[in-house]
């Protein structure tokens, strides 16, 4: 019998291939009040779109103790979805593609 972590991880893996199957291209977007600002995202190797930032909003997720929050640069995303997969909370969705940006990141 599997385990949750790894039933987990196959049913995001299934639903992120049936997003890439449907979606023409999209970025990734952040929840401030789903980000608890834990980074485990940042450590991304290839990826430039992400950084952490200070909440000034006052919108954070309750366990937020550094007032820190994801941000993504939507003209260095390239919709790879590893932020999607890393993290924990879930507070990542898909926006469209600002309608200026005319290029795909690589």
């Amino acid at each position: 019998m599997a385990d949750w972590a790894s039933l987990r991880d196959r049913t995001r893996k299934a639903v992120r291939n049936a997003e890439q199957i449907t979606l023409k291209q999209a970025v990734a977007f952040v929840d401030a009040s789903k980000c608890t600002g834990c980074k485990v995202c940042i450590p991304i190797g290839h990826c430039y779109a992400l950084e952490m930032i200070e909440c000034t909003d006052g919108v954070k997720h309750k366990a937020n103790k550094n007032n820190l929050v994801a941000k993504v640069n939507p003209y260095n995303c390239t919709g790879c979805h590893t932020c999607f997969d890393l993290c924990p909370t879930d507070c990542f969705s898909w926006k469209d593609v600002p309608k200026d940006r005319n290029y795909i990141p690589v």
